[in-house]
């Protein structure tokens, strides 16, 4: 399946909360516009005969290989393990539940969907592969995600949930290719900064406002921040631009030398809307994906605290700032979420491109 087709018709299969059906979430770009559901299917489900006995074998000893399936031949849905797998059109796709599971992709299966902890997902050799490893269930931690053939993109920014969502944690991602892979990681896609009236619950946002992020993409900014050169945030416009910051080196990339090589490099504003006069930066909602390097490769972490609020029938996550100490403009450690480690791949090879 071609990049475009994949961006245009990116079809994410996760479990609804509550409703023991599958879900079809179709995406245009980075945006859900229609989503569908499937029947619900309790317990294992392989289909009997000659045709599915490979698959069987293989699914027994903790691995799905699609390369043993044919999109023609589901009939309208596979369940084994806590793995589901559909088919629609000629195109396949994978929902990873449970944990401790090994699934790997092909050409027919180039879409899929993380929703548990401790497994391992295998991209097709040929890439063009569409991932989502943040489907908003409550812990998505200790995934592994093998990618190659570039064209392939990751999605790291969950839904809302009710009045919530969940972030996925510390996922391992090998095979990386910078300028032709892309990450979509929360404060670039999906989230609206919204001015700190609207954060305090006083007034509706206007559509313009609306526009800014999620269904109008803005521009990707990538710095870099060094002791020699820090950033001041109050120096920045989080309404109009994304901001990502090259930290550089952070030890082996825990939350506490993140946050100390952040600390050093870049002064945050103070909490969003925090006094009247307060800088275009605090009034957007001051957020920040920061990249990190390591022995192991780029971490990148989120950094940021996030409110929903509800608008026009929908939920959106908003910005609200990083959290800061008042007096010192020192982040903390709490406003860090580790989301993902990029192996082998170097901070500086990376560009705004790959997270676009």
């Amino acid at each position: 399946m071609s990049m475009k087709v994949g961006r245009l018709l990116l079809v994410l299969v996760f479990a609804s909360l509550g409703a023991g059906g599958i879900w079809f979430m179709q995406r245009s770009g980075n945006h859900p516009v229609q989503q569908s559901k499937g029947a619900a299917a309790p317990g294992d489900q392989i289909p009997p005969g000659d045709g599915f006995a490979a698959f069987r074998e293989e699914a027994a000893r903790g691995t799905m290989d699609t390369a043993l399936l044919g999109t023609a031949d589901i009939p309208d849905q596979i369940r084994v393990g806590g793995v589901s797998i559909s088919a629609r059109n000629g195109h396949g796709a994978v929902l990873v539940q449970g944990t401790g599971r090994r699934v790997v992709l092909t050409d027919s299966f180039q879409i899929a969907a993380l929703a548990g902890s401790g497994n391992s997902l295998v991209g097709g050799r040929h890439g063009g592969a569409s991932i989502s490893a943040a489907p908003g269930m409550p812990d998505i931690s200790g995934n592994i995600i093998e990618i190659a053939g570039g064209r392939n993109r990751i999605d790291l920014v969950p839904p809302i949930v009710g009045d919530h969502f969940n972030l996925p944690t510390g996922i391992k991602i090998a095979g990386f290719a910078p300028e032709t892979d892309h990450l979509n990681v929360p404060g670039v896609a999906e989230v609206q900064p919204i001015g700190k009236t609207v954060l305090a619950g006083q007034t509706a946002p206007s559509p313009t406002q609306v526009a800014r992020r999620g269904q109008t993409p803005i521009p990707v900014r990538l710095l870099t921040a060094t002791r020699a050169a820090p950033i001041e945030g109050r120096t920045l416009d989080f309404t109009h631009e994304a901001i990502l910051l090259n930290i550089g080196h952070v030890g082996d990339g825990t939350p506490d030398e993140v946050v100390e090589a952040l600390n050093a490099v870049y002064r945050a504003t103070t909490k969003a809307g925090s006094a009247e006069g307060a800088s275009p930066a605090e009034a957007a909602g001051e957020s920040l994906v920061i990249i990190g390097d390591t022995p192991a490769g780029s971490v990148i972490y989120q950094c940021g605290v996030f409110k929903i609020i509800r608008f026009g029938g929908q939920a959106r996550a908003i910005p609200y700032g990083l959290g800061v100490n008042e007096d010192d403009h020192k982040i903390p450690t709490a406003s860090l979420h580790h989301l993902a480690t990029l192996k082998g791949v170097s901070a500086n090879s990376m560009t705004a491109r790959d997270f676009e």
